[in-house]
């Protein structure tokens, strides 16, 4: 199985090779880039989801298409996102299947409340906030270390990162939208400041389909704190679906 990952805001999808590995047990760890940050960093990033969503969905169609020509089964496809992410990963979902390819075989939210709901605390979409001020907040959800400031990673960094943060707090859910037909996993971490359990309930309304919530230690940035945890869950969620073939 193929398993599409996307990031957080500010970050690459690049990570989750490093915290998933590049196959795991029969599943194809593949990074989805948006525009504007790892393989992609020359691109601009996309200033809306409808943009970003388009875009990572084409790329998810031609590298299941490619498959495909090259005679190769990857056993379907899941969708993984963190944070932003996980919005990413929701909308990228419903892309495909409106371009006929069938539901994913798992999705995982990862670190967000539902779309419908804003997170718990919401000073980092505070568009006032200066570089310093901004990378502060990072710095206390443990998404970075104080030793990573400076100037370059202002210039550099901070631009994707407000472009992102931008993104997820303007977006919104068509009311009318059906739910997908698919197993959904909601990994949350239990010292999260960003997310509420309560909240992270209300995923179910997202899909037809069986939904699991698992907590993990850490907070907002668990799956980097804990990354065996993390990769542990994900394997194991991903080789209990029914109808999986043994590799």
């Amino acid at each position: 199985m193929r398993l599409f990952c996307l990031p957080h805001a500010g970050g690459s999808a690049g990570t989750y090779r490093r915290l998933l590995g590049n196959r795991m047990a029969g599943v194809r760890v593949t990074a989805l880039e948006p525009a504007g940050r790892g393989t992609r960093a020359h691109e601009p990033p996309h200033r809306t989801m409808r943009g970003t969503a388009d875009d990572l969905s084409i790329r998810a169609a031609d590298v299941l298409a490619g498959d495909v020509l090259a005679g190769d089964d990857p056993d379907g496809y899941a969708l993984l996102g963190h944070s932003l992410g996980a919005l990413l990963a929701l909308e990228v979902a419903y892309r495909l299947t409106r371009r006929g390819r069938p539901a994913p075989r798992l999705l995982v939210v990862s670190g967000r409340n539902p779309p419908h709901l804003a997170p718990e605390a919401t000073d980092l979409h505070r568009a006032d906030l200066s570089d310093e001020d901004l990378f502060a907040r990072l710095v206390a959800l443990g998404g970075t270390t104080a030793r990573a400031s400076g100037p370059l990673i202002y210039r550099t960094f901070m631009p994707v990162l407000r472009a992102d943060l931008a993104l997820a707090g303007t977006y919104r859910p068509p009311a009318d939208r059906r739910p997908l037909d698919c197993p959904l996993l909601v990994l949350y971490g239990r010292d999260d400041p960003l997310t509420s359990a309560a909240a992270l309930r209300q995923w179910h309304r997202y899909t037809s389909g069986p939904y699991r919530f698992r907590s993990l230690s850490g907070g907002h940035f668990f799956p980097m704190e804990h990354p065996r945890d993390f990769a542990a869950v994900v394997e194991e969620e991903c080789a209990a679906l029914p109808g999986r073939r043994s590799r």
